[in-house]
């Protein structure tokens, strides 16, 4: 068996478990769906992060897969929290032709991209100015 397969099963061996001890906590704060849904969302992106061999393969999945979420959610600030650390943050160059790199993404800036960009745009399209954070948009 591989490593970091014996690594994830480490990882969600003790992550369920926790998971199932706070939920009552949580629902005091969330609905049932959401809860589910979170959950569900942070054991797919670890799982798909330990079993992918790279990060852009990880993207490859992870963008569709937030940008639904990011959707369905109705507090995108608390999935970016619930999230950020799935996989470290380590910086991965975007190569462009004529240009070294365009920027370093990591996984915070893949999430901030796909939960609060479309999350923005659907706040000003409705002219409800939601949460404002300082120097975020």
């Amino acid at each position: 068996m591989r490593d970091d397969v014996k690594a994830l099963i480490v990882v969600l061996g003790i992550a369920i478990p926790i998971l199932i001890a706070i939920r009552p906590i949580c629902l005091r704060f969330m609905s049932a769906e959401v809860y589910a849904r979170r959950r569900n969302a942070w054991i797919i992106l670890t799982s798909v992060a330990f079993l992918t061999p790279s990060f852009w393969a990880y993207a490859l999945v992870a963008i569709p897969y937030l940008a639904w979420l990011g959707v369905k959610d109705d507090n995108p600030v608390a999935l970016y929290l619930l999230l950020a650390h799935v996989i470290p943050p380590y910086p991965f160059d975007i190569p462009v032709v004529g240009i070294n790199q365009l920027f370093e993404l990591t996984n915070y800036r893949l999430l901030a991209l796909v939960l609060f960009v479309p999350w923005r745009w659907r706040n000003a399209a409705s002219r409800d100015p939601g949460i404002t954070v300082i120097g975020l948009f």
